[in-house]
């Protein structure tokens, strides 16, 4: 569920653009809503975006047997990561139907992200955990965007399954 720190005011017009930006973390993100036109944005609300379950301490860190070591166990890391899964699909879909009351409809995103090295890559497996919890929330947010309709872009450009042709 998102928290806000801050909140936005009533309905703006609808000539109005508007995006979410996100800076994923371990189980969170900090969410800021932005809307008016592109060369003058203004933040109307920013928000810490759950990506884990409280009462599951692991799955902030699905990834991970303990500290400094990487989960072997399949079934542990599958039971986890669908947890993640979970969790933030209400909590992004919670976000964008605020945002859209907020702005009323919007059609871009945006992703501030460390690394976008696939962790197949990273032969430390403690690294490699760390990689896999990165990876994991930013599919998560892309494949909810991709399904809403939301183009998500990131540091590095447009993530795969981003929406071409909706409004920026």
């Amino acid at each position: 569920m998102a928290k806000a720190d801050a909140t936005g005011g009533a309905h703006l017009g609808e000539t109005e653009a508007g995006t979410i930006g996100f800076r994923v973390k371990s189980g969170w993100a900090t969410a800021v809503l932005l809307a008016g036109p592109t060369d003058a944005p203004r933040a109307i609300a920013r928000l810490v975006v759950e990506l884990s379950d409280a009462k599951i301490p692991a799955s902030r860190q699905p990834y991970h047997a303990a500290t400094g070591r990487e989960e072997t166990d399949r079934a542990k890391v599958n039971q986890r990561v669908r947890i993640v899964k979970q969790v933030a699909n209400r909590s992004v879909a919670d976000l964008i139907e605020r945002h859209r009351q907020l702005i009323g409809p919007f059609g871009t995103a945006a992703l501030v992200v460390g690394s976008l090295v696939e962790p197949e890559a990273i032969a430390n497996p403690h690294i490699r955990a760390h990689a896999c919890e990165g990876k994991l929330p930013i599919a998560q947010i892309n494949k909810i965007m991709v399904l809403k309709k939301i183009c998500l872009t990131s540091a590095g450009g447009r993530l795969k399954g981003c929406c071409s042709g909706h409004n920026r």
